[in-house]
């Protein structure tokens, strides 16, 4: 739902999205058809390239590991939506760890089918570019707030986003409808489960969230905007 903060950037579209339907039907049809629970890994960073994926149903978490096991989530991805493409594309192993988020149902697509497919449909290829440049920015825009962000600003630029791509609008106020636990809200900015613990503790004695049974909900918006701009 939009909250008219202007905290998440402009979304681009997903990427069968971006295709015609003939591309996108002749794309499935070199693909295969896969189903992966809740909370399974689909690939480890250094694996070996065998193709990417174009997402059916479902979330896909795409996360770096860190050496204390914290990690960093750079990039949620759902339907419609292609991941996996960055070995395809320079032949060297995954960068990073592809987890399902909900239960999901993917196409996989070997990389040599890919590759032909966009030989063959060459302004498929401007598309992968605009997808790998929005990649880029939002790459671009982690690293500055890892560099220039607090904890505070940081977890509530991570939790209004979410809000913007996965809240319900209820009499409490706006729910997020993916259920995370704290240790899985710390890697979506790199902090500890303890560090954002306190920090959520802290906010729902203010009446800003409340986190409960893994579901976070924000009662005020517009302070959680005011702290990611420095405002509080």
């Amino acid at each position: 739902m939009g909250l008219g903060m202007g905290i998440a950037g402009p979304k681009s579209p997903a990427f069968a999205e971006m295709l015609t339907e003939q591309q996108r039907e002749k794309l499935r049809a070199l693909g295969h058809k896969r189903h992966i629970e809740q909370k399974k890994e689909i690939f480890q960073a250094g694996d070996e390239i065998d193709g990417l994926y174009l997402i059916d149903e479902g979330l896909v978490q795409i996360t770096l590991a860190s050496p204390n096991d914290r990690g960093m989530v750079v990039n949620r991805y759902g339907p419609g939506d292609l991941f996996g493409e960055m070995g395809v594309l320079d032949d060297l192993p995954r960068s990073a760890n592809a987890v399902a988020q909900t239960d999901v149902s993917l196409c996989f697509i070997r990389s040599s089918a890919f590759l032909g497919f966009i030989r063959q449909e060459p302004d498929v290829s401007v598309i992968v570019m605009r997808m790998l440049t929005h990649r880029l920015r939002r790459t671009s825009e982690l690293l500055a707030d890892a560099l220039f962000r607090g904890l505070d600003p940081r977890l509530a630029k991570a939790l209004l986003e979410l809000a913007e791509s996965h809240g319900v609008q209820t009499p409490d106020g706006v729910q997020i409808s993916l259920s995370m636990s704290q240790f899985e809200i710390g890697q979506s900015i790199a902090f500890s489960r303890e560090s954002t613990n306190k920090t959520l503790n802290k906010w729902q004695k203010m009446g800003l969230v409340t986190h409960a049974d893994g579901i976070v909900t924000i009662h005020d918006p517009k302070r959680l905007a005011d702290i990611v701009n420095d405002q509080d």
